[in-house]
């Protein structure tokens, strides 16, 4: 029989590896028959746990069987491995259990049909289990995989669209991966201009208070302080503004006027000596 199932060593193999997904609950699948079995560590023997409710093994094995030997092979002393490697064998051929009855605890020889993996599938309930489990073993890093790649097609259809219809350039931008604050800020920079005038009120407002940033009330009457400010900084700072565009004499003379009219008397004026000899 070992020479015979050489040739189905490939079907075995995918069943072995179903089995296997059984083995984390301490269950073992007979594929092909329809049962499920446990191996009782305590008491080494291999008990039904599930029979199939139709197939094989339907009427015929029941929870709680306990199994003493596959095809004349007792299974003392065996483990789950080698009890596999005796029920598996060539599709078509019959398997011979000698199992204890839970009902009457007699012995009784139960012949079951070795169903082909994908007809067993069909109608053996206790096979589904570890096909999911065997598939779940590669089907996460696909769904990982096709999860990524649906985001990306959904980010790369969706997002583009958004902004594609004010602003044509940006699609460039957006269809590589941002990896930069500047890709991110670029297409949104370029909508906000096209929305309307809170741009340009912002950048305005901007302006208006860096020009703002010295204190007179009317920039237009006073756009020349600036440029004659450059020579008497220092005095610019002494000097009071009574009314609007008009500056008094810095030395207490009482003169006023406008800027250039007072920054000439201030230059001559007679209070001026005394407050330097003051002031040394």
């Amino acid at each position: 029989q070992g020479q015979e199932s050489v040739p189905d060593m490939d079907k075995k193999s995918k069943v072995v590896a179903a089995n296997a997904a059984l083995k984390k609950e301490g269950l073992e699948d007979f594929v092909g028959i329809g049962i499920t079995f446990k191996h009782d560590k305590t008491s080494r023997q291999f008990i039904v746990k599930q029979a199939a409710e139709h197939g094989p093994s339907k009427g015929i094995l029941f929870p709680g069987d306990i199994i003493l030997s596959v095809d004349g092979f007792s299974l003392e002393g065996k483990d789950s491995k080698e009890v596999s490697k005796l029920i598996l064998g060539i599709e078509g051929t019959v398997v011979e259990l000698l199992i204890q009855s839970m009902k009457d605890n007699e012995e009784r020889v139960v012949q079951l049909f070795r169903a082909p993996v994908s007809h067993s599938q069909a109608f053996s309930p206790t096979v589904s289990k570890p096909s999911r489990g065997t598939s779940s073993l590669k089907t996460p890093k696909r769904k990982e995989e096709e999860a990524r790649s649906k985001a990306m097609l959904a980010s790369d259809f969706s997002s583009p669209s958004a902004v594609v219809e004010s602003v044509p350039e940006a699609e460039e931008a957006l269809s590589p991966p941002a990896s930069t604050l500047l890709e991110l800020k670029f297409p949104v920079a370029l909508s906000a201009d096209k929305e309307g005038a809170n741009v340009t009120q912002e950048v305005q407002g901007k302006v208006t208070v860096q020009e703002g940033a010295k204190p007179p009330a009317h920039p237009e009457q006073q756009m020349p302080t600036p440029a004659a400010s450059s020579n008497s900084l220092d005095d610019d700072k002494n000097r009071v503004l009574f009314v609007p565009g008009m500056f008094s004499c810095d030395f207490g003379c009482g003169f006023s006027g406008d800027y250039n009219t007072v920054a000439n008397h201030e230059a001559f004026c007679q209070n001026r000596r005394g407050w330097r000899e003051h002031g040394k």
